[in-house]
């Protein structure tokens, strides 16, 4: 059973209400549409689109390296130790791991975006694991141009009870 509801919200707008309603299920779904021009004609409501024009670089300006990269994380988690309440300075904590691996993900990844490289797309992976004396083997692996991109690995401990694993990428998008 299909229904159609028109309502009229001034003279230069008309919105469309089409319900549908199978038998075990209800859907709505709302089409909204603007007044274009004196004939009455309607175009849906889109949002601009930005266009950029090609510029045809094929490499960087300045180049994001791992040693840049090292220099960041190491600046972030010596800010995070020296705080008297950072989340570094907690218990290790599987119910906790998870925040933490996120925060210190978001804090990294903001940091490298602010430092300004244009065209540099930033991954950063944090592993979190308690120190119970085993042995841990971490791999990770990407297709890059090493001319352009880099990465850097990092491991911390900041307390007794956890290890951090922390590797950042940079890959140049051309």
């Amino acid at each position: 059973m299909n229904s159609t509801k028109e309502m009229s919200g001034g003279s230069s707008s008309l919105f469309q209400i089409k319900t549908r309603k199978p038998a075990d299920e209800c859907s709505i779904q709302i089409s909204a549409f603007s007044l274009t021009n004196a004939d009455e004609e309607y175009t849906a409501n889109a949002l601009p689109q930005q266009l950029y024009e090609p510029t045809y670089r094929m490499q960087p300006n300045k180049k994001l390296t791992g040693g840049v990269m090292h220099e960041l994380i190491s600046t972030v988690m010596d800010e995070n130790l020296a705080e008297e309440d950072g989340f570094l300075k907690q218990e290790y904590s599987a119910v906790n791991a998870g925040k933490f691996c996120t925060t210190i993900t978001t804090l990294i990844k903001d940091r490298l975006i602010d430092l300004g490289y244009e065209r540099y797309k930033c991954v950063v992976q944090v592993v979190c694991v308690p120190c119970m004396g085993q042995g841990l083997d971490l791999a990770s692996r990407m297709v890059s141009d090493t001319r352009w991109d880099d990465y850097t690995t990092k491991e911390i401990s900041p307390n007794p009870s956890m290890k951090l694993f922390i590797h950042a990428y940079s890959v140049y998008t051309e």
